[in-house]
C-alpha cells in the first residue's frame, strides 16, 4: 500500500500542491495522510470579554424587589482549551481540503503540535509508514532561502523516504 503524507501549512500554494497530487493518489489507489504542524506558540488565553445585556422590564423588576438577578457572563478561554479549539478548527480545514481535493481517497487527518516544522514532518513520515512526502515550497533561493530558511529544503535533507516538491508553478488538473 502506498501511504503519501502530504503537510500543509494552510496557504494557497499548498492547496495547490494538494490538488496537483489528487489525481496521482486516485491512481495508485495510495491512503493519504493530511497534516498540518501548528506551533503552540500560536495559542493564547484570552482576555475575559463580558457580555453586556440590556436589562428587559422584567428583569430590572426582579432587581428592584431585591430578587436574584442572571450576572453578565465572563466568555474567556484558558490555554487548554485555546490549543484544543486551534487543533479542531484546522483538523476541520484539513478535511475540508480533502473534500475537495482528494475525493474518492482515503485519508487521515492530522494536526500536530510542535515548535519545529521540519522535524514534525519527518517525525510524521516515520510514524505514519509514509511511502512519500509530497510538499509545497515557495521556491525561494539564495538569499531569501538563507534568512528565511527553507521547510521544504530540511524536511528533503533529513526525510527517511523520497519528498516531492512541488512549486508555485504547478497547475492542477
Amino acid at each position: 500500500m502506498v501511504r503519501l503524507l502530504i503537510p500543509t501549512d494552510g496557504s494557497g500554494l499548498a492547496e495547490r500542491a494538494m490538488a496537483a497530487m489528487g489525481p496521482w493518489t486516485r491512481q495508485w489507489g495510495a491512503e493519504v495522510v493530511l497534516m498540518r504542524v501548528i506551533s503552540p506558540g500560536e495559542a493564547r488565553d484570552t482576555v475575559a470579554e463580558y457580555t453586556r445585556r440590556v436589562p428587559d422590564s422584567e428583569t430590572r423588576q426582579q432587581a428592584m424587589r431585591g430578587l436574584p438577578v442572571e450576572p453578565a457572563r465572563a466568555l474567556a478561554e484558558d490555554r487548554g482549551q485555546a490549543l484544543e479549539r486551534i487543533r479542531t478548527e484546522i483538523e476541520d480545514s484539513l478535511r475540508e481540503l480533502a473534500r475537495t481535493h482528494l475525493v474518492g481517497v482515503s485519508t487521515q487527518i492530522h494536526a500536530i503540535w510542535s515548535d519545529n516544522v521540519a522535524d514534525a514532518i519527518v517525525a510524521a513520515a516515520n510514524d505514519f509508514g509514509a511511502s512519500f512526502i509530497a510538499m509545497a515550497s515557495h521556491g525561494r533561493s539564495g538569499l531569501g532561502q538563507a534568512i528565511l530558511g527553507s521547510v521544504a529544503s530540511e524536511v528533503v535533507r533529513h526525510s527517511p523516504v523520497p519528498v516531492i516538491v512541488i512549486n508555485e508553478h504547478v497547475v492542477a488538473s
